[in-house]
C-alpha cells in the first residue's frame, strides 16, 4: 500500500509492517497515530508504506522490492521540491536494521543521482523526541534524558562504525577511531550515572513531600489525547494547558478541586500513554507516576469517540500493571460523549455499565464527576460526635481543617458537633487531643 500527500513542506515517510495478527483497520489506526506523533513535532507526512509480513524480524525489515519502491518515491518527491529527511517505522528498529535500511535506500538514491540521503528512525525515537521537547520540570527532563541516552547509545556507536570513525591501526590494532569510540562510551556512561544520581536525589525529595501531604487525591490516567487535561481544568478551574495533539502535556500537574471540600481533594493529571510506549520511558517515568500509586482514587479517562478506544483501554491497563498499580481502585470514564452519536453511546453504555460518561467541555458533566468524587471520599469517612468545651475552643479550628462539620449546637459548657472525618485524620486528632472524647456514630 502506498499513499501520497500533496502538501509542500519538509517531511517524512511512514513505514509499517502489517502482521498476520493485526487487521487492516488496526494497522491503519496505528499509522494514523504515528502520523499524529510526527505532526506533533511539526513534520509533514508525505507518504505511507505498508507491507504484509510475519513481523519486524528481518534484517532489512522490508523486502528489497519495497525498499526500491520507497527510494523511487523519495526521488520523485524531491523532484517536486518535497525533501524527505527520515523514514519513520511504526515499531522500534534495532541499530542493525536502521543501518541496513539506510544503506539500501541511500544506495538506490545514489544510483538515481538523487543528491541526498535519508535516515531511518522509528516510533520510539519520535516519542522520545516529543518528550524531550515538551518536558518542563527538572524531574521530567532528567527522566527523558536518561531514556534518550539509552536509546541513542547503541545507535551512535553503530553510526560511528559505519561512518569509518572506528579505524584499526597501531600496536594491537588500536587506532584513533577506536580511542574515540571508547571516549564516547565512557562519556555516555558517566553522563547516565550523573543523571541517575541527580534524579534519585530529586525523587527522594519529591516522595518525602508527597508522603507528608494529607489531602485526599485523585489521579487522572489514560491514553494520550483522551481529554484528561480538559477534565482536570473543569474540576479545578486551574490554568491548565489543553491542546488537541498527542503528548500536549508531560509533566505531572496537581491542583485542588474547586469548589474546595474538607478534607481537601487534589486532582493530578499524569502523562498520557500510547501504543508501544518505549520501555525505557515507562521505567524512567515510574517515579513521576508514583502520584498514581499514592492516589486514593484513579480516573481512567477514555476518548469514547475514538474507534480504537478498546485498544487504548488495553494499552493503559498494560502500562499500569507494568507499574504494579492496583486496577481495582480505578473508575472508567468515557469522555467526549458530545462527539458520539446515540447508537455509539448506547452500545458503549451497554458494554461498560459501570463507567461514567462525560464531556469535559460541559459544566453539567464536570459537576456530575465532582459529585461522584465527593461521594466516594465521604463513603470512606466516619461520622463522629465530639464535644468541645469553650475553654478548649481552639481545638475546633484544628478539627475544621481535618474534617467536614455536619452540625453544631451549643450549650453553656461548649460546642457539640458532628463531623465527617477520614480515619487517619481522626487518629491524628485523638493523639493531639487525648482529653477530648471522639465517639463514632453507627450508621
Amino acid at each position: 500500500m502506498h499513499e501520497m500527500n500533496e502538501s509542500q513542506s519538509t517531511g517524512v515517510i511512514l513505514v509499517s509492517i502489517q502482521t498476520p495478527g493485526a487487521s487492516e483497520a488496526e494497522n491503519e489506526a496505528s499509522l494514523l497515530e504515528l502520523e499524529k506523533l510526527n505532526v506533533t513535532l511539526g513534520y509533514q507526512v508525505y507518504g505511507k508504506f505498508t507491507q504484509k509480513k510475519a513481523g519486524y524480524g528481518s534484517p532489512t525489515v522490508l523486502g528489497e522490492g519495497k525498499l526500491q519502491e520507497i527510494a523511487e518515491t523519495l526521488f520523485a518527491l524531491n523532484q517536486q521540491g518535497k525533501r524527505v529527511h527520515h523514514l519513520v517505522f511504526d515499531r522500534e528498529l534495532s541499530p542493525l536494521q536502521s543501518r541496513n535500511v539506510e544503506s539500501i535506500i541511500n544506495e538506490a538514491l545514489g544510483e538515481l543521482d538523487a543528491g541526498f540521503e535519508v535516515e531511518a528512525t522509528d516510533r520510539t525515537g519520535i516519542i522520545i523526541d516529543i518528550f524531550s521537547r515538551h518536558a518542563r520540570t527538572r524531574q521530567a527532563r532528567l527522566q527523558i534524558e536518561i531514556a534518550r541516552l539509552k536509546y541513542i547509545s547503541p545507535r551512535l556507536r553503530d553510526k560511528m562504525e559505519v561512518n569509518g570513525d572506528r579505524q584499526a591501526g597501531g600496536v594491537g590494532g588500536k587506532g584513533a577511531g577506536e580511542t574515540q569510540m571508547e571516549l564516547k562510551r565512557r562519556h555516555l556512561r558517566d553522563r547516565l550515572a550523573d543523571l541517575r544520581r541527580e534524579l534519585e536525589d530529586l525523587e527522594i525529595e519529591n516522595d518525602n513531600r508527597r508522603q507528608k501531604r494529607e489531602a485526599q487525591s485523585v489521579a487522572l490516567v489514560g491514553y494520550t489525547n483522551a481529554g484528561k487535561s480538559s477534565l482536570m481544568k473543569g474540576l479545578t478551574g486551574g490554568d491548565i494547558y489543553v491542546a488537541d495533539k498527542l503528548f500536549a502535556t508531560l509533566d505531572v500537574t496537581t491542583r485542588q478541586m474547586e469548589p474546595p471540600v474538607i478534607p481537601t481533594v487534589l486532582i493530578t493529571d499524569t502523562v498520557g500513554f500510547v501504543q508501544y510506549l518505549p520501555h525505557d520511558l515507562v521505567a524512567s517515568f515510574k517515579s513521576t507516576l508514583s502520584e498514581v500509586h499514592l492516589s486514593d482514587f484513579l480516573l481512567h479517562v477514555v476518548d469514547g469517540s475514538d474507534s480504537q478506544f478498546v485498544k487504548h483501554i488495553e494499552t493503559t491497563e498494560i502500562v499500569l500493571k507494568e507499574m504494579k498499580v492496583e486496577i481495582s481502585q480505578m473508575q472508567l470514564v468515557f469522555n467526549k460523549i458530545d462527539k458520539m452519536d446515540f447508537t455509539q453511546l448506547a452500545k458503549i453504555k451497554e458494554d461498560y455499565p459501570q463507567a461514567w460518561f462525560v464531556s469535559a467541555l460541559n459544566s453539567e458533566s464536570i459537576l456530575h464527576v465532582r459529585e461522584k468524587l465527593v461521594q466516594f471520599f465521604e463513603a470512606r469517612q466516619t461520622i463522629i460526635s465530639v464535644f468541645i468545651p469553650f475553654s478548649e475552643s481552639k481545638i475546633l479550628g484544628d478539627i475544621r481543617k481535618k474534617a467536614s462539620i455536619l452540625s453544631e449546637s451549643y450549650n453553656e459548657n461548649g460546642t457539640q458537633a458532628e463531623i465527617l472525618v477520614k480515619p487517619p485524620d481522626l487518629n491524628r486528632l485523638k493523639s493531639l487531643y487525648p482529653q477530648i472524647k471522639f465517639v463514632e456514630k453507627k450508621n
